[in-house]
């Protein structure tokens, strides 16, 4: 097991299976039961931060105000959203997506769904949405120069590397996005922020200062947490979907 990097697996860490989380609370169901089952990756009661995987049975309900700012990656199944204003979305398998805090809505599966999620609480007094956005981050969306990595961080030449965040949250903690990269070898360093990746095209390999090293490809998706050590190598390219939280100090 890697120290440096945190591997998804849809049946929970180290693929030991799934545990009982209850059913969805009955005032908020409209039709079925929404039997629910999951575990975490990582929680952070401080900082109100958890990343999992979720499996639930069909239900349609009302889910909000939505309580926090959550990014989804849907492995299995089909939801749709419907916000009280704005356009019904209908997410599918393999797509990525995000419900930020106080959306109003409601969520409709026919079929079983699992999902990979990233969820930050936010402040209790956070605003709701002005208008609803596009849910769904496109993983083809147009990118633009991003900031580089300095040049004594790295083994090796200056790779070209762009961004576009999709969704960022009211206080700037919470960004989701599409991100790729040239060729680069990073050198060991403590990672600045806390980041879920999922591989698009490409791959990296993650290793830990120990030598447990990572091998990420298309479809994989994982985790680094702030403070984990490691170097972070790609030997072609690599093009991800991210969730990332950096913490703000309270004003």
């Amino acid at each position: 097991m890697s120290t440096s990097s945190i591997r998804f697996h849809p049946e929970g860490p180290g693929a030991a299976g799934l545990e009982d989380w209850g059913a969805i609370p009955a005032e908020s169901l409209e039709r079925g039961d929404g039997i629910q089952r999951g575990r975490y990756f990582f929680q952070d009661e401080r900082l109100g931060l958890s990343a999992g995987v979720w499996d639930c049975t069909p239900f349609t309900g009302r889910m909000g105000p939505h309580a926090n700012n959550e990014f989804m990656l849907l492995l299995e199944g089909q939801v749709t959203i419907e916000p009280d204003s704005g356009p019904t979305t209908t997410v599918g398998a393999g797509q990525g997506f995000y419900l930020p805090k106080g959306l109003k809505m409601r969520w409709h599966q026919s079929v079983r769904v699992r999902k990979y999620f990233v969820i930050h609480d936010g402040p209790p007094d956070a605003p709701a949405p002005d208008a609803t956005p596009k849910l769904i981050v496109d993983p083809a969306m147009a990118l633009s120069p991003s900031t580089l990595p300095a040049a004594d961080t790295l083994f090796g030449p200056m790779p070209a590397q762009q961004g576009k965040a999709a969704f960022i949250d009211t206080t700037g903690q919470f960004t989701v996005g599409v991100w790729e990269t040239t060729a680069y070898h990073r050198r060991p360093t403590p990672f600045p922020r806390y980041e879920l990746m999922h591989v698009l095209e490409g791959g990296v390999t993650v290793s830990g200062p120990d030598g447990t090293a990572e091998t990420y490809g298309p479809g994989d998706t994982f985790f680094i947490a702030r403070g984990m050590v490691g170097d972070f190598e790609v030997k072609d390219r690599l093009r991800k979907i991210y969730c990332i939280f950096i913490e703000k100090p309270a004003a």
